[in-house]
């Protein structure tokens, strides 16, 4: 989204079509593009999205999903790293939501 911006593909966050065409099911993916040229990491490009576009975490967590499961990795890698990421997402969400067990489902 950083790039959209610099390259004045986007005017501002604000206008970024990524939530919208999330919501009408189309398959997203967040990038850091060049991080070198556009001076942000994955991690901004993550914040950003929940900060500015208001993403909820579930949302990020499919579009992260999306960004695996899209990448050049074989299927098998693809699948281990998935399970990977949920496991470690669920362990980070524990302790500090422990009475919202049915939320962290979607995990």
């Amino acid at each position: 989204m950083t790039s959209n911006i610099q390259t004045g593909a986007v005017r501002e966050l604000e206008s970024h079509p990524l939530l919208a065409l999330y919501r009408l099911g189309v398959i997203v993916t967040l990038n850091s593009d060049d991080p070198g040229v556009s001076n942000t990491t994955l991690t901004d490009e993550y914040l950003l999205a929940l900060r500015g576009l208001k993403l909820s975490q579930e949302e990020l967590t499919d579009i992260i999903c999306n960004g695996i499961l899209g990448s050049f990795l074989p299927v098998g890698e693809k699948i281990e790293l998935l399970k990977e990421f949920k496991r470690e997402l669920k362990q980070l969400h524990m302790p500090f939501f422990p009475e919202q067990k049915e939320v962290l489902q979607w995990l």
